[in-house]
């Protein structure tokens, strides 16, 4: 709807007037499937999919941010919000760590909910984090 007034606010800095990191999602990855029937066809379409011409035509399409290198972010606020992708982190509590519960988000939400309000350190969570995981993580696990 292009009659909303939207905008949004980065997250606070570690130290004043630093940068203001935001979390990336890994999870529209593409790939080709091996023992594929149509292997020459999809590599091409893969590869399709890594140009430019593409990219552009994701945001101009879907209003979602891509991760080509070069293209043309067309709306403003879509503009600013791709800009934070320069002090941009992977949020692997999503990807890596939902194998099992508690989920590493369900940890990490809970844990930040409590720091912020003064409920936990961050050293705390950070423990509390690692141990959950630890429950079926095995590099999480003390030998």
């Amino acid at each position: 709807n292009s009659r909303i007034d939207m905008d949004f606010v980065a997250p606070p800095a570690p130290q004043s007037g630093g940068a203001q990191p935001v979390s990336l999602y890994y999870d529209g990855g593409y790939g080709v499937n091996a023992k594929g029937a149509n292997q020459a066809d999809a590599i091409k379409l893969v590869r399709f999919m890594a140009t430019k011409p593409f990219g552009d035509r994701m945001m101009q399409l879907l209003g979602n941010i891509s991760p080509i290198p070069g293209t043309v972010v067309p709306d403003e606020l879509l503009a600013r919000v791709a800009a934070l992708n320069a002090v941009s982190m992977p949020h692997i509590m999503v990807v890596y760590f939902r194998f099992d519960s508690p989920t590493g988000s369900e940890l990490l939400q809970n844990g930040v909910q409590r720091m912020m309000s003064g409920n936990a350190t961050p050293p705390q969570v950070g423990a509390e984090v690692t141990a959950g995981i630890a429950r079926y993580f095995p590099p999480f696990q003390k030998r």
